[in-house]
């Protein structure tokens, strides 16, 4: 008989779901469009009861698929730094302020009085500067920061005070001596806020019996902790040896390299996760397939995609955003789109598009070879970005690499595989 494993992610414009077998073999996906971000200058929200939603619609699919006695376990990941104060019973007291929310300077300058100068915490998009952000507006003892797959996983469980290595580092959490630093306690806000961190993978309850009956799942599935969505879409490619890079091509451009050493930057936007005896050494950039999404349709993303040249680059020069604010390869909430000249002819203004974020792809290694001092050997390509083959040579041939899409490029495939994992399978 099958065991099954389900992976969620929930990213900025999608969620999905995918259940594996314990020959971790994809049984079944189910995906929706999320509804878009409140977004204006350096803000972006989202309703979190939305999410709700959708986990609904994702569950109701998978359980009109597949035998749901088989079910074993579930993880979860989320887009790195979104961020909420919920109660003790998870009500959300707060909007979710989005991964790319720069709005909290004024908290990123205060973190920066008492932070180390390579925290990666210490920025206006960090987690750690939207919670202290969320607190002085409500003013609230009785409250937990959560992460957006943190709360997912609470809804889950019941359990909002459990978060992840992986998320909680933009909050201010030691990866390397694995607590929380004392400088946190100056901030002027109750550390009873911030959540206890377990290792991604960890179980943590079994599933509550009030869902399992809804959704017609078994009381015993185990919930695990989860990751953010760049990780979880590294361990999807499989990439486990020093020197392995992976990008991750979907609404941003997120870039990871496997290094034996961690490297830290606020300056740069770089950070680390240890997974195993490795570091994965990465940053995420603002640009990406939410900059095509604005200007184009989906339609004539397919259609310009066919007819690149990556043979006669246009050398515009782009730096394409789809606002100001940038997080990797330079640490800049103030950073202006660069979209100028823009050619009569929308191909050759999508072609220029792709330029601009191989430019930042390539920046962005470059920065993450030197401060690790390791050299990449290969990059792996995840995400939707990854489809498209005619983009892929363009990279090659300015990265001096070679460039391959991952077997398994979803975010939902590596939730998936920290459940299989987590639960000793």
């Amino acid at each position: 008989m099958e065991s099954y494993f389900i992976g969620l992610d929930f990213g900025t414009s999608g969620c999905r779901a995918e259940v594996i077998n314990q020959n971790l073999e994809s049984c079944y996906v189910s995906r929706y469009d999320l509804p878009a971000s409140v977004a204006s200058q350096n803000k972006s929200e989202q309703n979190p009861l939305d999410w709700i939603k959708y986990l609904e619609l994702l569950f109701n699919d998978v359980s009109q698929n597949i035998t749901t006695s088989q079910i074993k376990a579930i993880a979860i990941d989320g887009t790195s730094a979104t961020t909420l104060l919920c109660s003790g019973k998870g009500e959300p007291l707060t909007p979710a302020f989005m991964y790319n929310d720069s709005r909290c300077a004024k908290e990123a300058e205060i973190i920066r009085q008492f932070a180390p100068n390579d925290s990666i915490a210490s920025t206006a998009n960090s987690s750690l500067a939207k919670t202290l952000h969320h607190y002085n507006n409500i003013q609230s003892e009785k409250c937990f920061a959560v992460h957006q797959s943190d709360w997912l996983t609470g809804y889950l469980c019941g359990q909002y005070n459990i978060s992840d290595e992986h998320n909680c580092l933009k909050m201010g959490y030691d990866v390397v001596n694995k607590q929380w630093p004392d400088w946190i306690n100056k901030l002027g806000f109750p550390v009873s806020l911030l959540p206890k961190v377990y290792s991604s993978g960890r179980f943590i309850k079994t599933i509550d019996a009030r869902l399992a009956k809804k959704w017609n799942l078994p009381e015993t599935i185990s919930i695990h902790a989860g990751t953010t969505d760049s990780t979880a879409a590294f361990l999807a490619t499989g990439v486990n040896e020093k020197g392995g890079a992976v990008t991750s091509l979907g609404s941003t451009l997120v870039l990871k390299i496997m290094s034996d050493r961690p490297a830290f930057s606020s300056q740069y936007g770089v950070y680390s996760h240890q997974i195993g005896k490795h570091w994965l050494v990465g940053g995420a950039s603002n640009t990406g397939g939410a900059v095509l999404k604005h200007y184009f349709t989906s339609q004539q993303v397919e259609q310009y995609s066919q007819n690149l040249n990556p043979d006669a680059l246009l050398g515009l020069n782009y730096y394409p955003l789809v606002a100001n604010g940038e997080r990797f390869p330079v640490s800049d909430p103030e950073l202006k789109p660069r979209l100028m000249p823009r050619p009569a002819d929308e191909q050759l203004f999508f072609q220029g598009i792709l330029e601009g974020i191989t430019d930042v792809e390539c920046q962005g290694y470059q920065i993450l070879q030197s401060l690790t001092k390791t050299k990449i050997s290969h990059v792996v390509t995840s995400g939707g970005g990854s489809k498209n083959i005619l983009w892929q040579k363009m990279r090659e041939d300015r990265l001096q690499l070679s460039v391959n899409r991952a077997s398994h490029s979803e975010a939902s495939y590596g939730a998936a595989l920290l459940a299989f994992r987590g639960c000793g399978s």
